[in-house]
């Protein structure tokens, strides 16, 4: 029944980035409000708004 575990966890994945998933398959980058403007990072929250994680994008390679 591997095959239907793989199956299973395949649909089961969700694509949000948390910071739980720090293993290579995200960077971590500045977050940006909707203007395009760097966000602050706010000194009374144990949390640095100021980065979030974000997907990388997957290099193409060339063929031919």
């Amino acid at each position: 029944m591997k095959w239907w575990t793989v199956i299973k966890n395949f649909f089961s994945k969700k694509e949000t980035a948390s910071k739980t998933h720090n293993n290579g398959d995200y960077e971590k980058v500045r977050a940006r409000t909707s203007k395009g403007r760097f966000v602050a990072d706010d000194p009374n929250t144990p949390e640095n708004e100021a980065y979030t994680l974000k997907k990388k994008k997957k290099k193409k390679t060339k063929r031919g």
